[in-house]
């Protein structure tokens, strides 16, 4: 007879051995799960929930099912704590409020014009209000589709050493950064709540809200759960290695797909981004001189400032919003500050212990008070000389010191938050490009049958004038000085060697080699050379890509950064130059009109004389000064976001 509490005093032993017998604390659940999403949440995200929630409570309506149909797929899959309802409670709220402040400041104005704005604003807001969870969505999966590689990589490396899907689920929502690992939290959440029978169903379940999305990944996910229905060992290897091939071939298909389809919006956001501005500019000193009583300052900056930018920014959304799964692309900075906190700014080798953005804002409030010494002194003057002095030498060279301060001003700001992290980023960029080749190797020996522990040591000793040496070097002096585990010598908070070499990649990595280590160094050095095959294939696809934009972006970045700068100086002395001189003629002419008349000059001179004085409008003429905010910015604003979504294309490791 089998005793029935020795078989399970072993078996907890065994577990215990093989690290299987962990619960799932990793993962939080009900009020945890919530503080951890509000934790991953953008906050504008966050907001938007906290307003729908509120218009809800202050609004009640019952909507057609149609109505509740189109948010409600777009709610779940974002993970949006909101109903329906609350959706179109605050849409209405926020139609009507907007209504009504129009409708009484036209009717104050006795203004129809601004009725008539008020009216077409109202109604492009009750209809792209309820598309705000569709745009979260849209952006959501925008970002979480970078990471769906990684997801079934981590997924089959796991499940090559146990066979456990929801123990893999689990692995890849601890290694994952968000959004990807909320997605499979809340799988493992519904598991807990048994909304899905099996991890099986949750996973194949979750697949299907990628399709047409990402078609490979449903594939890969299909062919991972097909593999636990599989007896024969070297067939269940065979369907995860196939899973992981499938899904690299069809992100490197879709993502050079993508890159001959991204040359025509490329081109448009070109000339809308930076030649659309430059020809206006050259037209803009003659609309100031000549049309200034048609066209106001204000409006000119409102077009340029603030509307270009913006139209350049939705479109680069849009057409990124289509770009398919590639790598993780999480900000390194942000990652390094994690690790190593805010930077102090650093002023003559001495540090400062006051914030960037503190300091920089007190700079340019110290330095801006030049100009407003000369504001106060215009104040005082006559109307005669206040209208001079607008339009003198002196106002337009505060202007330009005050656009050389902001400019100045930001760069300190910028170069303080990251100029102590630049070291460290670049010993971390050329440790992962050097990865790639370092983790084959590091798996080739694994296969040989030799321990981690001896693997790292030969490793580390041949790889001496490389920067991922220093890395290897910490962890066999924790393991040979300290006595520590591989797991400890990688990953102990206070000497461990990723605490020193902050990077997402190694971190995840490494992962994966402690947790195959378990199983056995075949099974390590297999995993290892499977992510090795990937950083590879994403280098390859990465560099095609530049490739084949390379015309488009070159040419962008030497105009923003030579041509653009240097038509932007010579418009806005065209347009000193210009106004200068109507405003001369226009005084000539004034003073010459009433001296003909005296003189016994004929009706018709005085009426050519009037005439030529209402073509050039000279007292409505734009001053200068402000072609300085108008011009300068606006290329700047437009040429950012270009530079911002270029960037963003690339797939990044």
């Amino acid at each position: 007879m089998v005793d029935s509490a020795l078989v399970e005093k072993y078996r907890a032993k065994i577990e215990g051995q093989l690290g299987l017998g962990e619960k799932f604390e990793g993962i939080p659940y009900s009020r945890e799960y919530e503080l951890f999403k509000a934790e991953q949440y953008p906050k504008a995200t966050q907001f938007y929930e906290k307003l729908c929630q509120k218009s809800a409570q202050i609004l009640k309506i019952t909507i057609a099912p149609k109505d509740a149909e189109k948010v409600a797929p777009a709610i779940q899959l974002a993970h949006l704590n909101v109903t329906p309802e609350g959706v179109y409670s605050f849409t209405y709220l926020v139609t009507f409020a907007l209504l009504t402040v129009f409708m009484v400041l036209g009717a104050v104005l006795f203004n129809l014009f601004i009725m008539l704005i008020g009216l077409l604003i109202s109604l492009a807001v009750l209809f792209l209000l309820p598309t705000i969870p569709k745009q979260i969505l849209t952006s959501w999966r925008a970002r979480a589709s970078d990471q769906l590689v990684l997801a079934v990589l981590y997924t089959v490396i796991y499940m090559q050493h146990t066979p456990n899907l929801e123990r893999a689920l689990k692995f890849v929502a601890e290694h994952m950064p968000p959004p990807i690992s909320l997605d499979f939290t809340k799988l493992l959440w519904d598991l807990e709540l048994k909304t899905y029978a099996s991890a099986q169903e949750a996973i194949t379940t979750y697949a299907e809200t990628w399709r047409n999305w990402d078609n490979s990944f449903i594939d890969s996910v299909n062919l991972i759960v097909g593999s636990l229905y599989e007896p024969d060992p070297n067939r269940k290897t065979e369907l995860l290695n196939q899973s992981v091939t499938v899904i690299l071939d069809g992100t490197q298909d879709n993502m050079l797909s993508f890159a001959h389809n991204l040359q025509s919006p490329m081109e448009a956001l070109h000339m809308l981004g930076i030649v659309l501005p430059v020809m206006g500019m050259v037209m803009l000193p003659m609309v100031g001189a000549f049309l200034g009583a048609s066209f106001k300052s204000w409006q000119i900056i409102l077009l340029y400032n603030i509307i270009l930018p913006l139209t350049v920014y939705g479109i680069g959304a849009s057409v990124l919003s289509t770009r398919p799964a590639g790598s993780d692309e999480s900000d390194i900075y942000k990652y390094i500050q994690q690790q190593y906190g805010t930077p102090k700014p650093v002023i003559f080798g001495k540090q400062v212990n006051i914030p960037p953005k503190i300091l920089s804002a007190l700079i340019f409030i110290l330095g801006m008070i030049p100009v407003f010494v000369y504001a106060a002194g215009l104040t005082q003057l006559a109307p005669e000389k206040l209208d001079e002095a607008i339009y003198g030498l002196p106002l337009l060279f505060l202007s330009i010191y005050s656009v050389v301060l902001i400019g100045i001003c930001m760069g300190l700001y910028f170069y303080w938050s990251v100029a102590p992290l630049m070291k460290v980023k670049h010993d971390v960029e050329e440790m992962e490009q050097e990865f790639a080749s370092t983790i084959f190797q590091l798996g080739e020996r694994l296969q040989e049958h030799k321990p981690p522990e001896q693997a790292i040591l030969d490793l580390e000793g041949t790889m001496q004038q490389s920067k991922i040496s220093g890395f290897f070097g910490v962890i066999v002096s924790n393991i040979t000085k300290l006595g520590a585990s591989l797991r400890d010598a990688i990953f102990n908070e206070r000497y461990g060697a990723i605490a020193l070499y902050p990077s997402g990649i190694i971190k995840s990595t490494m992962s994966i080699l402690v947790e195959g280590a378990k199983k056995s160094p075949e099974v390590a050095g297999r995993s290892l050379i499977t992510i090795s095959t990937y950083l590879k294939t994403v280098h390859a696809v990465t560099e095609r890509l530049k490739d084949l934009l390379a015309d488009t972006t070159s040419a962008m970045q030497s105009q923003a950064k030579v041509f653009v700068p240097v038509i932007s100086g010579i418009v806005v002395g065209l347009a000193t130059l210009t106004v200068g001189i109507l405003r001369n003629l226009s005084t000539q002419l004034q003073a010459v009109a009433p001296g003909g008349a005296e003189a016994g000059e004929s009706a018709a001179q005085i009426s050519q004389t009037s005439g030529l004085l209402d073509i050039f409008q000279s007292e409505f003429a734009i001053p200068p000064y402000l072609f300085i905010s108008c011009l300068t910015f606006s290329p700047a604003l437009s040429t950012a976001t270009m530079k911002w979504r270029n960037a963003s294309c690339w797939p990044r490791t």
